[in-house]
C-alpha cells in the first residue's frame, strides 16, 4: 500500500463506517457541518453572484446576482491578499547587463490600490474578479467600504505600508454593498475609478495590434489539427508559441541507443505533466484506423532534443498529448500593449497611513 492511499483511508474500522455513509471529508475536516445557528451568526454569504457573460463588450465575464438583493445588503465580501505593487514590476534586458522596465504583471487589473498607495490589494472570494466598470455611472448598482464583519482586521488602517506588508496572514476585507435595490440576474457594476476610466480610454484611442501577430494560447488549442513544417514555411504559426509533446522518455533511456527513433505508445505520459513534456516540431500528420470505434484519428510524427546534442523522433503521437506553450517571455505577461492599471479604491475610505506616494 501506497503513503498516500493509507494516508486517504480512515484509521479505524468506526471511522470506515462512517466514511462509507457520510464521505471521508467529514472525517478530514469534522467541523465542515454547522448548524443553522452557527451559520447565522459566524458565516458569511459567498453565492449571492455568479459568473456570465457580461453585458458590456469586450469585457468577458460579468458578475449577476442570483436571488433580488435590497439597497445596503451585502453583495459580496472581498477577502483580500495585501501585495507590494513594486514586486509587480516586470524589466527587459535591452543590452547586456542593462534593464529597463517593461510593464507590471497583468494581475494589477484584478487588484484594488490607490495612486498615492504603492500597497495593492487582491480580491480571492469566489465570482467577486468578474465585478466589472461600467463608464455609464447611472449604470453602477454597488460600491465598496470595509468590511463590518469580525474577520476585518480594521486595526491594519492605521500601520503603515510597510507594517502590512510585514503581516504573514490575510486579514483584512472589503464589501461590496448595493447601492439600489437589484432584480436576480442583473449585472453588478461598480466604480474603478476616475483614473481608471482616463487610463482605459487612452488605451482605446492609442492601441494597435501587436505587429508580431500575438495569438492567445487558448484560441491555438483549440484547434483540431497542428501544421506540419513543411505546411509552416507558408503559413507560420506566431512567434509567441511553440508545441509541447507530452511523453515519458528521458535521455537515460537513449544512453544505449542508436537508433533514436521511438513509438509512443511505449513511453506514453499523462497531458499537460510538465516533468514528461518536451518542445517539439511536427514532421508529420497522417491518419489510421481506430481499433476500437475504427473511425480514422490522426497522428503525429515529430522530433524534439532530449538534451543538447540528443534529437530523437517519435511516432505516433496523439493529437492530446501535443500542446501549445508560450515560448520564454512571449505570454500575455509580456505584452508591451496591454491595458493595466488596478481598481480605485475611493479616497474617501482609503487608510491615510498607506499613502506613501505623498511627500512630506
Amino acid at each position: 500500500m501506497t503513503k498516500k492511499t493509507k494516508m486517504a483511508l480512515p484509521d479505524t474500522i468506526e471511522m470506515a463506517k462512517v466514511a462509507l455513509t457520510d464521505g471521508t471529508a467529514i472525517l478530514t475536516v469534522p467541523n465542515a457541518v454547522r448548524s443553522p445557528e452557527w451559520l447565522e451568526e459566524n458565516g458569511i454569504c459567498l453565492d449571492n453572484i455568479r459568473a456570465e457573460p457580461s453585458m458590456i463588450q469586450q469585457t468577458g465575464r460579468g458578475a449577476f446576482a442570483t436571488r433580488n438583493l435590497k439597497e445596503g445588503e451585502i453583495v459580496a465580501p472581498l477577502s483580500l491578499l495585501h501585495i507590494d505593487g513594486n514586486r509587480l514590476r516586470m524589466w527587459e534586458e535591452f543590452e547586456e547587463g542593462d534593464y529597463e522596465e517593461l510593464n507590471k504583471q497583468l494581475i494589477v487589473n484584478y487588484s484594488y490600490g490607490h495612486r498615492d498607495s504603492t500597497l495593492l490589494l487582491f480580491p480571492y472570494s469566489p465570482v467577486v474578479n468578474f465585478v466589472n466598470n461600467n463608464i455609464d455611472k447611472t449604470g453602477i448598482n454597488a460600491e465598496m467600504r470595509w468590511s463590518t464583519s469580525k474577520y476585518h482586521a480594521k486595526d491594519w488602517e492605521d500601520l503603515t505600508v510597510e507594517e502590512v506588508l510585514q503581516k504573514k496572514q490575510a486579514n483584512i476585507m472589503l464589501e461590496l454593498v448595493a447601492t439600489r435595490d437589484i432584480e436576480r440576474g442583473e449585472e453588478i457594476y461598480i466604480d474603478y475609478g476616475a483614473d481608471w476610466d482616463d487610463a482605459w480610454e487612452e488605451h482605446v484611442e492609442g492601441w494597435e495590434p501587436v505587429e508580431s501577430g500575438h495569438i492567445p494560447l487558448h484560441q491555438m488549442n483549440m484547434e483540431q489539427q497542428l501544421r506540419t513544417i513543411d505546411e509552416q514555411r507558408t503559413n507560420p504559426y506566431a512567434e509567441n508559441i511553440m508545441t509541447l509533446c507530452f511523453t515519458s522518455i528521458t535521455a537515460e533511456d537513449v544512453e544505449d541507443q542508436t537508433e533514436l527513433e521511438f513509438e509512443w505508445e511505449d513511453f506514453q505520459a499523462v497531458p499537460r505533466s510538465l516533468k514528461n513534456s518536451w518542445i517539439c516540431e511536427i514532421i508529420e500528420r497522417y491518419e489510421v484506423a481506430d481499433p476500437d470505434t475504427r473511425e480514422d484519428v490522426e497522428l503525429y510524427k515529430v522530433r524534439f532534443a532530449l538534451e543538447e546534442n540528443v534529437v530523437c523522433t517519435m511516432d505516433g503521437i496523439p493529437r492530446t498529448s501535443i500542446e501549445f506553450a508560450h515560448k520564454s517571455y512571449h505570454s500575455d505577461q509580456h505584452l508591451k500593449n496591454a491595458f493595466r492599471h488596478p481598481i480605485h479604491i475611493p479616497d474617501a475610505i482609503f487608510p491615510e497611513k498607506w499613502k506613501n506616494l505623498i511627500s512630506d
